[in-house]
């Protein structure tokens, strides 16, 4: 049996994210709100507005601080966890269908419906690139833990790899990935980095 089931979105939750100490709980759902959670007690501490249509992702910083959402509205906000005061808003162009937060906080990543991948500055907000990937839209994305390499996946069915180490400086257009993962018959929808590995990772595909 479930230990307690949370209520409160007024539609369906599409992303979930778990603060590093377990403490705490944020769901983004089609209401257009990002909720945060007590996980112990199942208290609403938060109600995060200000995406104009429905949340796609969710993600919170290591130090707790700081809350990332993406929605399909084509912007990522940025939050301040203790007060749920929104910090930035941010334009990527088309349907944002996945966000993440870098391990050491400084970077925001984003991917679109419209195939492409965005990372900001999250200090200066600056879009430092913006990657050229999946053919038919990006369903998933992911920083490595030494935040040097990304992943990205979607409805093609492949996983592409980008080393940000490569990345020339001052160059914002990057039109081809480090390597691309073939293997899925189906689009891929979730993606996760072997903590302890960082040559290991593992993908989840509708096939």
């Amino acid at each position: 049996a479930n230990t307690r089931t949370i209520r409160g979105h007024k539609g369906w939750i599409r992303a979930l994210a778990v603060t590093c100490d377990c403490r705490y709980i944020v769901s983004g759902a089609d209401d257009k709100t990002a909720r945060f959670w007590d996980c112990d007690s199942g208290a609403l501490i938060h109600v995060l507005t200000g995406h104009r249509q429905a949340i796609t992702g969710v993600d919170v910083s290591g130090c707790g601080l700081y809350l990332v959402t993406s929605s399909m509205d084509a912007t990522v906000n940025l939050w301040d966890v203790r007060s749920g005061i929104q910090l930035a808003n941010l334009f990527v162009g088309s349907a944002a269908t996945c966000c993440k937060l870098s391990h050491d906080a400084g970077l925001i990543l984003a991917g679109t419906l419209n195939s492409t991948l965005h990372i900001f500055d999250m200090r200066t907000l600056q879009e430092l690139h913006v990657m050229r990937s999946q053919r038919l839209g990006i369903r998933a994305c992911i920083f490595s833990k030494d935040s040097t390499k990304v992943l990205s996946a979607g409805s093609d069915g492949q996983v592409m790899v980008w080393d940000l180490n490569l990345f020339t400086f001052g160059k914002k257009n990057i039109d081809a990935p480090t390597a691309t993962l073939k293997g899925h018959s189906n689009g891929v929808r979730a993606l996760a980095w072997n903590p302890r590995n960082a040559n290991q990772a593992v993908s989840g595909s509708d096939d």
